[in-house]
């Protein structure tokens, strides 16, 4: 094969380094007897697929805040009536709370309280 100087001028030479990858993550058995959990083996990519599925307790939400640090320092700093003349531009985000806990105990409504409420309320 043949190659020209510019087809040679697009390749660069890289020296990699290993790097050893290890993910541990402690369940308890409660945790795995509601989970759904799969292994695959891709042929095509040659990889191992882990899947695990779950369902959790949990509320769609949404957070906003200033869309950068300009709107942030207007919300801060600026009095009411300038703030009038000029808004603050929010920037919101669809978001999922969901309870930490995975055992959600029956008669404890903290944890119905931390969903309704959002992050932080009713956790003691």
């Amino acid at each position: 094969m043949i190659v020209n100087a510019d087809e040679l001028a697009c390749y660069k030479m890289f020296v990699l380094d290993k790097i050893k990858l290890r993910a541990l993550r402690r369940a308890d058995l409660a945790f795995f007897s509601r989970a759904d959990v799969s292994l695959y083996l891709d042929h095509i990519t040659e990889s191992l697929i882990f899947q695990l599925e779950l369902e959790l307790a949990g509320k769609n939400g949404m957070v906003s805040y200033p869309s950068d640090w300009w709107e942030a320092f207007k919300k801060r700093f600026f009095p009411k009536w300038l703030l009038k003349k000029y808004p603050v531009v929010y920037h919101e985000e669809k978001t999922v709370y969901v309870c930490p806990h995975i055992d959600v105990p029956k008669n404890h409504s903290e944890h119905l309280e931390f969903i309704t409420c959002g992050i932080g309320a009713g956790v003691r």
